[in-house]
């Protein structure tokens, strides 16, 4: 079985921010890697 990490932020756009999320699937085990909006 697997799963989804989602990791959610908000951008630098201004005047107003932007949430901007992406979705990763990790095997069930896997332990989840460290990661950024840049990779």
């Amino acid at each position: 079985m697997s799963y989804k990490a989602e990791y959610i932020w908000l951008d630098g756009t201004t005047p107003s921010a932007r949430l901007r999320s992406k979705t990763k699937v990790i095997a069930d085990g896997e332990a989840p890697p460290i990661w950024g909006f840049d990779g």
